[in-house]
């Protein structure tokens, strides 16, 4: 008997929602914005922008792939053509990280922010039995058929978006702290060193729009929908962004103490929602955080068993990852492999003492680290495969986007941290390492 392949059923809606549960918009928003504050000051809204340009001009490669390619591989088959299979199959493997680690780091999230909307009601729990909570759900919605999943993780997203939304009109309504003002829009209202630095922030914010690449051997007509889905991912998010910060600024105030308030937050949208509505709202928001965060760990599984599933077909992973179940027509044993790693991920950083918010911080940032060094060799890949097809201003965009990913890198990495985070390139190299050697190409003799 044929063995059960991957099925074929997910829409633009289905396909889109990996993309946006891995970028996780809420979450995003309940962190992103007071670190860019911290740097950019009262022009958070405008570090935005910039952010989502930036990441506009590198989906503009990853749209070009793929309405010609469509694999579970993702950006491994696109830097498998432009680059070389080699290069394609480093690619991939590097990819397989960073989603693993946002698994771990976002169920991470899901139990520090589920703490957080307990804390409203006076209710002390911690984090992680919160995370191996949000694990052991994903394992159950993960391993039903694919149309389920992917639903869940747009309907559970658009639920914590909408109550952002409606926050976040409702401080726009009201004025603010002192009125209404598109100050945080002009550029000469911080210095320009603290605006590039705000805008690594709201780049790191789009991290896994690329997530609905995996879903090629997926969805219908993928060279359709998967290009229809990263467009429609980023444009929604993007804006999202824009007006979300928005009204986070003018609702803690332009002036010092605003400013100042706004960064110093560990909770952005929780303290406004206290301010201007109630305490039981503050929870709700917190709560549609939390929903956010378990969609982005749910979404994160998704794509790393995906690219697990395409290296058990090449016989580069045991083939059992290359399984799929026949009710569901998911890979199963590949996508509890992810959740079981992810859950030692946890558990070894909850007995090093460390918070669900520092568990997300180290593996998202490791993986961000990761992220950057795919995005630009997408880049690479692109022009050298399609730039005789471009006009001059089409092969500027990818240019654009290796100079923007190449500031982010930089900034993460200098001036040499004094901390624990100094070696977190160190570990990205390590895995470039481990992969280079079993995904090296296997001499036969005799």
């Amino acid at each position: 008997m044929k063995p059960a392949g991957l099925r074929r059923a997910l829409g633009v809606a289905e396909t889109a929602g990996v993309s946006v549960a891995m970028m996780a918009p809420t979450a995003a928003m309940a962190l992103n914005g007071a670190l860019a504050a911290s740097v950019a000051g009262g022009a958070v809204p405008l570090a935005f922008v910039l952010g989502f340009a930036t990441i506009a001009c590198v989906a503009f490669a990853f749209v070009t792939f793929a309405r010609v390619y469509a694999s579970p591989a993702s950006v491994g088959e696109f830097n498998a053509r432009g680059l070389g299979p080699f290069a394609g199959r480093l690619s991939a493997w590097v990819l397989l990280l960073v989603y693993v680690l946002f698994t771990a780091g976002s169920a991470a999230e899901f139990g520090a922010f589920a703490g957080s909307a307990f804390t409203y009601g006076k209710i002390v729990v911690a984090w992680l039995p919160l995370a191996l909570g949000c694990l052991l759900v994903c394992a159950y919605v993960g391993t039903r058929p694919m149309r389920i999943s992917s639903r869940a993780m747009l309907a559970v997203e658009g639920v914590s978006v909408a109550a952002i939304v409606a926050l976040s009109i409702w401080i726009v309504v009201r004025g603010g702290a002192g009125g209404v003002s598109f100050a945080p829009f002009v550029p000469k209202f911080t210095a320009l060193q603290g605006l590039g630095l705000g805008t690594v922030f709201a780049l790191l914010s789009f991290a896994g729009f690329e997530g609905a690449a995996v879903l090629g051997a997926e969805s219908l007509e993928p060279t359709r929908t998967i290009p229809r889905a990263l467009i429609a991912s980023v444009a929604v998010a993007g804006v999202l962004y824009v007006f979300v910060t928005f009204a986070q600024t003018i609702g803690f105030g332009l002036d010092t103490r605003g400013i100042a308030a706004f960064a110093a937050s560990a909770s952005p949208l929780g303290d406004l929602a206290a301010r201007y509505t109630n305490v039981p709202i503050a929870a709700l928001v917190m709560g549609g955080a939390t929903i956010s965060a378990f969609a982005a760990t749910l979404a994160s599984a998704t794509a790393a068993a995906r690219l697990a599933f395409s290296f058990g077909s090449d016989a580069r992973l045991p083939q059992r990852f290359a399984r799929v179940d026949g009710a569901s027509g998911t890979p199963v044993f590949a996508y509890l492999c992810v959740l079981a790693i992810g859950a030692l991920l946890v558990i070894a950083f909850a007995l090093g003492h460390a918070s669900g918010t520092d568990t997300f911080g180290a593996c998202g940032t490791v993986g961000v680290l990761a992220l950057v060094l795919i995005y630009g060799a997408v880049q690479v890949a692109a022009l050298r495969l399609f730039s005789v097809r471009w006009s001059i201003w089409q092969r500027l965009i990818p240019l654009v986007a290796l100079a923007s990913l190449g500031a982010t890198f930089w900034a993460n990495v200098i001036p040499i941290p004094r901390d624990a985070t100094a070696s977190y390139p160190y570990l990205v190299l390590a895995w470039l390492a481990l992969g280079a050697f079993i995904l090296r190409d296997r001499v036969k003799v005799g």
